[in-house]
């Protein structure tokens, strides 16, 4: 006889599990321990199976018998109802493993070696903030170009423009490991450039000094007294944390160059304009060396 709603809640365990039949292979197991389970037996290619369909109260009669007709269709349609289940969690355990997140972490591991620390960090921190948010629990193959283009609109809209721009270009690197690695058949961010889905900012040139206008310029620099790190910047051309990271000797020639990592790092030569002494003349000595170094007749600062 068919089970109702009343009936299934005024079921008391007993010292043994027991069965409580419904229809069509559909029963209630009754636990000592007060637990009601929902089962479904059923015959598959002449072998007997039994499907869990969730307990109850969580599962009230009526979804339970919703899901045994379900079974029961892709049953009568020559499909497997435990297997076909046992599938779809085979397939969402593997598109976890290959989450964009998952193959974005396996990538910057690669990647971060020939990078500084402080860039591969940046980078990490960027994809950390910004696009796992978004698409990290993602199947990568899964991916379309739609999705990213709502990314990125989303960190524009907070006004991080060049963020939205990197952040899509690191997607598009992903995505080519992805491939290379048969996580991914295409590329999607190749579909969509920065110039597309972004406004456009107006470039500014920096301000440009006439060679007339340098004496002064170098002059001033001679005699600044400011903080000792940013006379060393200054006078070295170079950023006050790369000043007070660097080791460089201080020498008595009117210039030199010094070797020192850039933030790829890359070992680079750049000019160190120190001297021991200050004054106009030592100022002028440095001009012949900075024409070698940009135009003749024009420099920026």
């Amino acid at each position: 006889m068919a089970l109702t709603d009343i009936a299934v809640r005024q079921l008391k365990p007993a010292d043994k599990p027991f069965k409580v039949g419904d229809e069509r292979g559909l029963y209630l197991l009754i636990n000592p321990q007060g637990g009601k389970l929902w089962r479904w037996k059923y015959r598959y290619l002449g072998k007997e199976k039994l499907m869990a369909l969730g307990g109850y109260p969580d599962v009230s009669l009526a979804q339970a018998r919703e899901k045994r007709d379900a079974a029961r269709k892709l049953l009568a349609a020559g499909g497997d109802p435990m297997g076909e289940r046992h599938a779809a969690k085979v397939a969402q355990r593997v598109a976890m493993e290959d989450s964009f997140e998952a193959v974005a972490r396996k990538w910057w591991e690669t990647w971060k070696g020939a990078r500084s620390d402080r860039h591969a960090d940046y980078v990490l921190r960027r994809l950390e903030s910004d696009v796992f948010p978004a698409i990290g629990q993602r199947p990568i193959s899964a991916i379309a170009a739609t999705e990213l283009v709502v990314m990125v609109k989303r960190i524009e809209a907070r006004g991080a423009l060049d963020i939205a721009k990197r952040s899509l270009q690191t997607c598009g690197q992903v995505f080519r490991y992805a491939i290379a690695h048969g996580k991914a058949a295409r590329n999607p961010a190749t579909d969509v450039r920065p110039s597309d889905v972004l406004p456009s900012r107006k470039k500014s040139n920096y301000a440009r000094l006439d060679s007339s206008e340098l004496p002064e310029l170098l002059r001033k620099i001679e005699v600044y007294q400011g903080a000792a790190i940013i006379c060393r910047s200054v006078r070295s051309k170079t950023r006050p944390r790369a000043s007070a990271s660097s080791s460089w000797p201080m020498s008595g020639d009117a210039f030199a160059t010094r070797s020192r990592e850039d933030r790829s790092g890359a070992r680079v030569h750049v000019p160190s304009f120190h001297r021991l002494g200050a004054g106009p003349g030592s100022a002028m000595n440095w001009l012949p060396f900075l024409c070698t170094y940009g135009s003749s007749r024009t420099c920026c600062v």
